[in-house]
């Protein structure tokens, strides 16, 4: 039964961490352009987004980086 309830802390865990990483994008332009975005610091640049969504600027891109730091997502 233990190996139960740890499996269910890390299943927990992960989710949170999820649901962490998606505040952080919904605060960065939502969906397209904030998973771009994150894909770009992670090192696969999947271009910008298409008109209507701005591409990401420097200062954007460091804030982005900035918080996915503070939640321990890039380790």
């Amino acid at each position: 039964l233990g190996d139960v309830y740890k499996r269910q802390e890390q299943a927990r865990a992960a989710q949170q961490e999820s649901v962490d990483i998606v505040h952080v994008i919904i605060n960065h332009g939502g969906g397209i352009r904030g998973g771009k975005a994150i894909m770009k610091l992670v090192g696969i640049d999947c271009g910008d987004c298409r008109l209507p969504l701005a591409p990401y600027t420097e200062a954007e891109i460091a804030r982005l980086d900035e918080e996915l730091r503070a939640i321990g997502f890039k380790k």
